[in-house]
């Protein structure tokens, strides 16, 4: 005979399963793409809804180009074809986990490149809440002269930005979404992984 508690302890225990797993992937990245203006490149991230977040770019390393990275809250990857900017400026499309509960989306550069401002747009009618960046492409000497930022709100441990970069080549764990062989077929970026947490 099953008591009572025994019962209701394993009905609870279920259901916290299921929570966990429904909300393992509580933001969706819907759609990912770019506007391209005089004075700076814009990229827009489509979202299921609001999210807090951290924006900032990343100098080159060996083997490694400029980088604007953005980290999120645990994420599901639902975006399908990237279009590039005609330009070319971004020559691929990572993602990957930071932590347990935080993941990060890389979109690498082919010039240096500044952050210039990011921003939520919330949802209005039929148009999606946007996570929305601007960056502005720039000579060398003016990369290594400009001051560079962390924009957002998400709220993990606070490190200065000297040691995220200090710390990046310890994540390096990342799927690939995208890779440059992409590009020599077709004029976007097709994800052909979705990002999986580790476990």
């Amino acid at each position: 005979m099953i008591r009572p508690y025994t019962y209701i302890s394993s009905i609870l225990l279920i259901l916290g399963i299921l929570l966990n797993a429904s909300f393992a992937y509580a933001l969706e990245i819907k759609k990912v793409r770019f506007g391209e203006h005089p004075e700076k490149l814009r990229t827009v991230i489509e979202l299921d809804k609001t999210t807090e977040f951290k924006v900032f770019i990343l100098p080159p390393e060996e083997n490694k180009p400029y980088r604007i990275v953005v980290d999120m809250p645990q994420f599901s990857w639902k975006a399908s074809n990237i279009d590039l900017p005609k330009k070319k400026f971004v020559t691929d499309v990572r993602t990957g986990i930071v932590s347990n509960d935080i993941m990060r989306i890389v979109f690498d550069m082919n010039k240096p490149t500044i952050l210039k401002t990011a921003f939520i747009l919330p949802e209005s009618g039929s148009t999606p809440t946007r996570l929305v960046i601007d960056s502005e492409s720039v000579d060398k000497t003016v990369f290594e002269n400009s001051e560079n930022i962390i924009i957002g709100n998400l709220n993990i441990q606070t490190k200065d930005l000297n040691t995220i970069i200090a710390e990046q080549s310890n994540i390096e764990k990342n799927e690939k979404i995208a890779g440059v062989e992409n590009l020599k077929k077709r004029a976007g970026i097709f994800p052909t992984k979705k990002p999986q947490l580790e476990v």
